[in-house]
């Protein structure tokens, strides 16, 4: 009986396995290609643009027809095997359409065939639907009237159209090359034939105004602006004193111990720069990659934007080019400490090269140069603290703790080796303090995001006393995207090579300013106490500040304000505190501005996401920012809706904005996904091209049927 019921599993099994329906061919003799069904009309229509999202495709023949057994039809390359059906002459193709979406269908031959087995031929149709807006009204409750309960008629009337016109289509906008001007809203102009609809201002050099640079009391550039229907959005990186000026200078150097010495008999360089300091070319010979070029100096002091600085320059007379090194680093208005000190560079082979052949002009204004220092490479040694193959993608890093880099001293390398990056990888370098903060040195150089070539390198970090520092308190984390850490190397400088020369540069000054938290001693808290001299300062800036916003208001014109942005970030110092004395600082600097008359301002608070607490509150802010600068490519040109879900969450009263970015996000994926910023601002510079901005996509930005310009305001 076994046996029996085996045979009997067995034939069963074959006949399961074997096709219910041969297919037809093609070549069976049946096929006249003359005789065979002819497409007559489609719906949509072929490449069709703005298509409703219509629930089946319809392929009309000029006869009646059926499907083949095994029909070969696509839709965007997925096949559609199921509820495809025939009605007399016509195919049905149920669909369901996304908005704003290109769409490519297949029908491929043998599928549609008439009574006498004649195939139609293949048909290819391309249409794209219309682009849907799903933004989200019912999610929102915006308050009637900006908070400023004095707001002006004109503030007023710009917060009721934006407030109108939010969530319906997005603001274009540019932002002034570093403070005082409408140059990329021009440049957009150019490329584009119409203006963005806002231009965005800055009050960074409010200590320095009025200045031979910036006179922010001059507001012609504003007002030009204003008069040609633009709307005006300002910000302000706050530069503060970095001290209170009680610094003590370090002791000056009784001799320059290095390999080669220029001295210069002291080079004075005041506000004129009508002297510079030269070194002949020759001196070079004989460098080579990793050489150190020590620039002693003393007298340094800032007295404007320029003052207090070094500017290394190299080529022929008449040109004097800047100086640039392999990374692409200018060495150009190089910031140096009041008073006495050196400053150091590591010379790479391509500033070697210019410098061998053209010598080093040495630059500055409100400094006296004393000597130059040129020392050949040190000798290191190796040691390997890491070796293990890490897979790095964004959300994955390798953290190496302080206890790693304990025989670090001033002039090593930390060599990072890599192999299989992918094209367009970025490394970062980071410290493990106040939310991921880039490594960087006294030079200038920032480890954030560095793009390393692709397959197998190296990437060499020359360590100073200030990344030193960093590394020995915090330690290291090693992060990026797609590539795959292998080894972390200590080069150290071996002891006969190294110098004992020590030089202490004297603090900051009152004259120092920055508005980094960074080494800057300006604390929050102390500037809400009365007396204090950061409380002198903040109040003195915002006097000064009141009176050119009043210059505006003065002349009808409103103001998107931005200050004390990207607060929980960590790295201005308005922002290194806790996030109760920022709220604090929030309202006592709109309190003030209010109390000293300024109601032309439309508040802008910006998140950096994950900061609810920071949020000042309903009362005190009108609109909601986030500054968004993708670091992944695949990225770029989205909506951002991760990020408005976030700030939604914050509050429901305000409306959103896109206050910065790189990659500007495409407009009709922002209305596919109902992430309707008010507005959205390239930054200046980089943002301002490829990779994040070409000029295809600016027209297509400004192009966009979801965007305002300023000719539509």
């Amino acid at each position: 009986m076994k046996k029996y019921l085996l045979i009997l599993c067995s034939l069963l099994a074959v006949f399961a396995c074997k096709p219910e329906v041969e297919p037809e061919k093609p070549d069976d003799g049946k096929n006249n290609p003359a005789e065979a069904p002819k497409v007559v009309s489609t719906t949509p229509a072929a490449n069709a643009t703005g298509v409703e999202l219509i629930d089946e495709i319809v392929i009309t023949y000029d006869k009646n027809i059926s499907l083949a057994p095994n029909p070969t039809i696509k839709v965007n390359d997925q096949y559609v095997d199921e509820d495809i059906y025939v009605v007399d002459n016509s195919l049905y193709i149920p669909v369901t359409l996304q908005g704003g979406t290109k769409y490519t269908v297949m029908v491929l031959k043998p599928s549609i065939k008439d009574s006498e087995g004649n195939y139609a031929e293949d048909l290819t149709l391309t249409f794209t639907t219309v682009s849907l807006n799903n933004f989200n009204a019912a999610a929102f409750a915006l308050a009637a009237v900006p908070v400023d309960a004095s707001a002006t008629t004109e503030a007023k009337a710009l917060y009721s159209t934006m407030k109108e016109r939010f969530g319906s289509a997005i603001y274009t906008a540019a932002m002034a090359e570093v403070a005082w001007n409408t140059t990329n809203a021009e440049a957009i102009k150019t490329a584009t034939g119409v203006y963005p609809a806002i231009n965005a201002f800055d009050y960074i050099h409010l200590p320095n105004s009025p200045a031979d640079w910036i006179d922010y009391g001059d507001i012609s550039p504003v007002k030009e602006w204003h008069d040609k229907g633009g709307i005006v959005a300002a910000g302000w990186h706050w530069n503060v004193p970095t001290s209170d000026g009680s610094g003590v200078p370090g002791p000056e150097p009784s001799e320059f111990q290095d390999d080669i010495v220029i001295d210069f008999d002291d080079v004075t360089l005041d506000m004129s720069w009508s002297n510079y300091a030269f070194v002949d070319s020759s001196v070079f010979e004989g460098l080579a990659a990793g050489s150190k070029l020590c620039i002693y100096y003393k007298d340094a002091f800032h007295e404007d934007i320029y003052s207090g600085t070094i500017v290394l320059k190299s080529k022929p007379e008449d040109t004097w080019d800047v100086l640039v090194g392999a990374n692409n680093f200018r060495y150009e208005y190089l910031d140096v400490e009041d008073g006495d000190g050196r400053y150091v560079i590591t010379l790479d082979a391509k500033m070697i090269g210019e410098l061998r052949e053209h010598g080093l002009l040495i630059a500055g204004r409100n400094i006296t140069f004393r000597a130059v220092g040129l020392n050949h490479p040190l000798q290191y040694e190796d040691h390997v603290i890491y070796e293990k193959d890490s897979l790095l993608q964004w959300g994955c890093w390798v953290y190496l703790d302080s206890l790693y880099f304990l025989d670090l001293v001033d002039e090593s390398q930390v060599v990072i080796n890599y192999k299989n990056a992918a094209p367009n990888t970025q490394m970062q370098l980071l410290e493990n303090h106040d939310g991921w903060v880039a490594l960087a040195n006294r030079n200038g150089i920032n480890y954030k995001a560095l793009n390393i070539p692709a397959g197998d390198g190296s990437v060499v970090v020359e360590v100073d006393d200030l990344s030193l520092a960093s590394i020995l308190e915090y330690g290291l984390i090693i992060c990026g995207h797609t590539y795959t850490l292998t080894s972390v190397v200590l080069r150290l400088p071996a002891p006969k090579q190294k110098s004992t020369k020590q030089l202490i540069i004297r603090k900051g000054t009152e004259d120092n300013l920055s508005f980094y938290s960074e080494a800057n001693n300006f604390k929050v808290d102390e500037a809400l106490q009365d007396g204090t001299w950061e409380n002198t300062v903040m109040k003195a800036d915002l006097e000064k500040l009141a009176g050119y916003l009043k210059l505006l208001q003065d002349e009808n014109i409103p103001v998107l304000f931005r200050p004390l942005h990207e607060a929980s970030g960590g790295w201005f110092w308005w922002g290194n505190c806790t996030a109760d004395d920022f709220k604090a600082l929030w309202k006592y600097v709109f309190d003030y501005l209010g109390q000293a008359g300024v109601h032309n301002l439309i508040w802008v608070w910006t998140s950096c996401l994950g900061d609810a607490d920071w949020y000042p509150g309903d009362e005190y802010v009108d609109i909601i920012g986030y500054d968004w600068y993708p670091q992944n490519a695949a990225v770029y040109h989205t909506s951002g809706k991760d990020a408005w879900d976030i700030l939604l969450s914050i509050s429901n009263k305000k409306m959103l904005a896109l206050s910065e970015c790189s990659a500007i996000p495409s407009p009709d994926a922002c209305a596919l996904d109902g992430a309707m910023w008010l507005w959205a601002m390239p930054w200046y510079g980089e943002s301002m091209a490829t990779p994040y901005n070409d000029a295809a996509f600016f027209g297509k930005w400004m192009g966009s049927q979801w965007v305002i310009t300023l000719p539509q305001q």
